[in-house]
């Protein structure tokens, strides 16, 4: 063979060598482009699922929801410098969605806390089995759930915090205002043992201003 002829051949050769190498690369990238959007929508989706069902995923253990989140963002992270300019802003943005979700997650869990603590106190405020509302009151149990009430409060008076000092005088209307409903039913003697209790439990407010006496009590 032509020896010119020959060079012409390998150099066919070697730029077909060089176009095929060349594709193979471009679709690698494209693969692994195409994994990264896919990754990215797939963290994308479970952040909005995160956010769109707070209120049951707030009973959660952080730590649980933060491992999965670590878990789907991990290839993503390592591959920011691989990323165009648009896929790395939808990256940051995402992380940036979930700092943001992290923060309402979080005070909704201290909401939750906070709203099952005042519920614990009017429970606790209440007899056993009795309503927390007080609605189920008659007059032959009323006397009874005084006593409750002021002895439950005057062993708390100096734990109780301002917040919760609101819960028990909204707790105190309700029981008063319970009274006043069933009034007709209650005999002067009984009504008078009443009103020692309600004075007692004036005296305890006294006692613990100024957090007792921040919500009217009649």
């Amino acid at each position: 063979m032509n020896p010119k002829h020959m060079t012409q051949n390998l150099s066919g050769v070697s730029l077909l060598c060089l176009m095929a190498l060349v594709l193979s690369f471009a679709s690698c990238d494209n693969g692994a482009k195409a994994k990264r959007q896919k990754d990215m929508d797939d963290l994308k989706a479970y952040i909005q699922n995160q956010k769109d069902s707070i209120d049951q995923y707030a009973d959660r253990n952080w730590d649980e929801l933060q491992a999965s989140y670590e878990a789907k963002k991990a290839q993503l992270e390592q591959d920011t410098a691989k990323m165009d300019a648009e896929m790395r802003a939808q990256y940051y943005q995402t992380v940036s969605d979930w700092d943001a979700y992290k923060a309402n997650f979080e005070r909704k869990a201290e909401e939750k806390k906070a709203l099952a603590g005042m519920d614990a106190i009017r429970n606790q405020l209440a007899m056993d089995g009795m309503r927390s509302d007080f609605t189920d009151l008659t007059a032959a149990n009323i006397l009874p759930a005084y006593d409750h009430f002021v002895a439950v409060v005057d062993s708390n008076r100096d734990n109780y915090t301002k917040e919760q000092w609101t819960v028990v005088n909204v707790s105190w209307k309700a029981l008063k205002g319970r009274k006043r409903e069933i009034s007709k039913d209650i005999n002067a003697d009984l009504m008078g043992k009443i009103t020692k209790k309600e004075l007692e439990y004036v005296g305890i407010k006294a006692v613990n201003r100024p957090f007792a006496d921040n919500e009217e009590d009649k």
